[in-house]
């Protein structure tokens, strides 16, 4: 897992520290799809590697343990790279229940996860996988409710998934 650490220390460096981007699910899309091979067998290399850290340290490590989070946040955003978006929100709905865990469900935090994992879900149905409706709109509607508690009704965010929640109606 050395490589795993050059890893971390290099997302540190360049911004992968977590936070939600602001992409659209067509953009993430369209992101994956203009990749190089050398740069996605390297990001295919990468997957590995941290899918074989991720199960050592899953045996290892408390399931909410930090660092066995962080992992998983890295495996959902290169799968997310590779356009494997059923995969990244696997990943990502468990790094969602770590937070509501960590932080409790209504933080602000578990809004941001909420997003990101609703907008990988909106990502595999614009690919045309099948995705649970309801579930999908449970997700947005209970991020739309951290956020209006957090910023206000007419906060960016609020706008945002309620747009998407209109769409889905």
């Amino acid at each position: 897992c050395k490589i795993l650490q050059l890893n971390l220390n290099n997302n540190n460096r360049s911004g992968g520290g977590g936070r939600r981007s602001s992409r659209s699910a067509s953009n993430m899309n369209n992101s994956s799809n203009g990749n190089n091979n050398g740069s996605t067998l390297q990001l295919k290399c990468e997957v590995e590697v941290l899918e074989t850290c991720e199960k050592r340290l899953a045996n290892l490590l408390f399931k909410h343990n930090y660092h066995l989070a962080r992992v998983r946040d890295m495996l959902a955003k290169n799968y997310t790279r590779l356009g494997e978006f059923d995969k990244a929100a696997d990943y990502s709905r468990i790094s969602l229940e770590t937070t509501e865990v960590r932080y409790g469900p209504e933080s602000i935090e578990a809004g941001h996860e909420l997003l990101k994992y609703s907008d990988l879900l909106l990502a595999q149905k614009s690919v045309g996988i099948n995705i649970d409706s309801k579930h999908l709109l449970q997700i947005l509607k209970q991020a739309k409710s951290i956020f209006t508690l957090n910023y206000g009704e007419s906060s960016k965010y609020c706008t945002e998934l309620q747009n998407k929640i209109l769409s889905l109606s």
